[in-house]
């Protein structure tokens, strides 16, 4: 009987969205050392704008100065720096867009890379 490939748990700490996207990337590609890196980063940055969305969703997006002013939330500038991140590290990620249904053509070369991509990724853990 053989045994089914199984996708690297996501590091803990994730956001659902995050944990999500760590799974959908791993159940369709092989990733290298480097490469599983820049995921653990793209991972975290999506983790953080999600907990700067629900912070800046709690308290607006305008919060009172140090003189009683209303000014924008620090919060909203965060958000737009972690996007310019993301997107920086999704570039050197550089993951091939293959679409949703072309990566999903064949199961078993899904199947088959996921297991290669544990094998290799046990032997370095």
């Amino acid at each position: 009987m053989a045994e089914t490939p199984k996708v690297p748990n996501p590091p803990p700490r994730l956001t659902p969205r995050a944990s999500a996207f760590w799974r959908d990337v791993l159940a369709v590609y092989v990733l290298d050392l480097t490469e599983m890196q820049l995921l653990r980063e793209a991972c975290s940055l999506l983790s953080e704008i999600d907990d700067l969305r629900a912070a800046l969703s709690k308290v607006g997006v305008t919060v009172e100065g140090s003189t009683g002013q209303r000014r924008v939330n620090p919060a909203v500038g965060e958000i737009r720096q972690h996007r310019l991140a993301l997107a920086r590290v999704l570039k050197a990620l550089d993951l091939p867009d293959t679409g949703a249904d072309a990566a999903r053509t064949d199961p078993r070369v899904s199947e088959l890379a996921r297991y290669a991509a544990n094998q290799r990724w046990n032997k370095e853990a």
